[in-house]
C-alpha cells in the first residue's frame, strides 16, 4: 500500500533545525528536511534509495555530449560570447555548451575542467569572493586525485568517454547517501541503495564506457531500456522532475522569509558578497542558513562537549589526539 504523507510548508524551519539535530551536519540539499520528516512519521521500517543510478549508469550529460562536438578552434569562445548577447533561455544554453566545451579541452586535474568544474554546487562566485584560489583549487581537484589514484579507467584520460567515467566515478565514490543513513538512523530506520549494491556494480563495469553512459545524446539508456521491457507502458523517456523544493520563493515569499532575524550571516561573508548572500535566495544563500543554522545548534551548543581521547585529522593527514578527558 502506498501511504499518503503531507508536508507542511510552513513548518520547513522546524523541520530543518531537527533535521540539522538529528544529523548533527548541515544538510546538502533542501529537500533533505521532507525526506526527514518522512523518516520519522511513517510506518515503513526500511527505505530504498535510487541513489547510484545516475552515477552507475549516466545522467545528465546531454550538454556535455553535445559540447564534445564543438570544442575546435574558436568556437567554444564564440558560442560562449554569443550566447551571452542573445541572452534568454537560448542564450543561456548557448553560452552552458560554449563554457562546456572550454571546459572540455582542459586537462583533468585542472581546477575548471570539466571533471572537477562539474562536481561543484552551490554559489561558486560568492565561495571565490571569501577563499583563496589555492583552497578553491584544492577542494575542486582532489576528489579528481583520489579516484584517479584507485580507478583503472578504461580509455586515455583525454578521452570523452574516460572523462564520462571518471565523474561518474567521482560521483558514485562520493557516499552520496551519507546523509540519509544518519537520517534514517536517528528515527531507527534503514535505507537500502540498490543500485550502489555490488550486483548492479558489477553489472555496470562489465559494459564498455563507450556505451554504459550514453546511446546518442540519450544518458541512463540501460536502465531506460530495461523499464520499458519490464513495464512496456511506461514513458520512459518523459522527462522526470528535480528532487528539489523551489527555494527562491521558499526564501523571498514562503517560510525562510525573515531567517536572518533569527540567525547570524556567517562571519566569512563580509562585504559586498554578505548582501549578495542576505537578499539573493541563491545557492549560497541555502549553504549560509544552513552553516548558520548548524553553527547555533551544534557547534556552538554548551550541552555538547568533545569525547575524550578524541583523534583530530588535519587536512595535511597529520592527526592530533585530545588529551583531556570529558566527563
Amino acid at each position: 500500500s502506498i501511504q499518503r504523507f503531507p508536508i507542511v510548508e510552513a513548518d520547513y524551519v522546524a523541520s530543518l533545525e531537527a533535521t540539522i539535530d538529528a544529523i548533527g551536519m548541515p544538510p546538502v540539499h533542501d529537500v533533505m528536511p521532507m525526506f526527514h520528516d518522512t523518516y520519522r512519521s511513517t510506518g515503513y521500517r526500511t527505505f530504498l534509495l535510487g541513489e547510484g543510478a545516475d552515477s552507475s549508469f549516466g545522467s545528465g550529460l546531454k550538454v556535455l555530449r553535445v559540447a564534445s562536438r564543438v570544442t575546435a578552434g574558436p568556437l567554444p569562445r564564440i558560442l560562449d560570447a554569443v550566447g551571452r548577447r542573445l541572452g534568454g533561455e537560448l542564450g543561456r544554453r548557448l553560452a552552458l555548451v560554449g563554457e562546456t566545451a572550454a571546459a572540455l579541452r582542459r586537462p583533468i586535474a585542472h581546477p575548471d575542467s570539466v571533471v572537477a568544474s562539474g562536481l561543484t554546487f552551490g554559489d561558486v562566485s560568492a565561495i571565490r569572493s571569501v577563499a583563496e584560489e589555492a583552497l578553491i583549487a584544492e577542494a575542486l581537484t582532489t576528489p579528481v586525485g583520489y579516484v584517479t589514484a584507485r580507478v583503472e579507467l578504461e580509455r586515455p584520460a583525454d578521452d570523452f568517454h574516460a572523462r564520462v567515467e571518471l565523474m561518474h566515478w567521482i560521483d558514485g565514490l562520493a557516499d552520496l547517501h551519507l546523509i540519509d543513513r544518519h537520517m534514517a538512523a536517528a528515527t531507527g530506520r534503514t535505507i537500502a541503495a540498490p543500485f550502489f549494491g555490488r550486483a548492479a556494480l558489477s553489472a555496470a563495469v562489465t559494459i564498455p564506457v563507450g556505451h554504459r553512459y550514453l546511446r546518442g545524446n540519450r544518458g541512463k539508456w540501460l536502465l531506460k531500456e530495461l523499464l520499458a521491457r519490464r513495464v512496456p507502458t511506461y514513458p520512459v523517456d518523459r522527462r522526470k522532475l528535480a528532487t528539489a523544493l523551489p527555494f527562491s520563493r521558499y526564501f523571498h515569499d514562503g517560510p525562510l522569509t525573515g531567517i536572518w532575524d533569527r540567525y547570524e550571516i556567517p562571519d566569512v561573508f563580509e562585504g559586498p558578497v554578505r548582501e549578495h548572500i542576505r537578499t539573493s535566495g541563491s545557492a549560497g544563500t541555502w549553504n549560509a542558513i544552513t552553516h548558520a543554522i548548524w553553527r547555533d545548534r551544534v557547534l556552538d551548543n554548551p550541552h555538547y562537549r568533545p569525547l575524550g581521547a578524541t583523534t583530530i585529522v588535519n587536512r595535511d593527514g597529520t592527526t592530533e589526539r585530545k588529551q583531556e578527558v570529558t566527563p
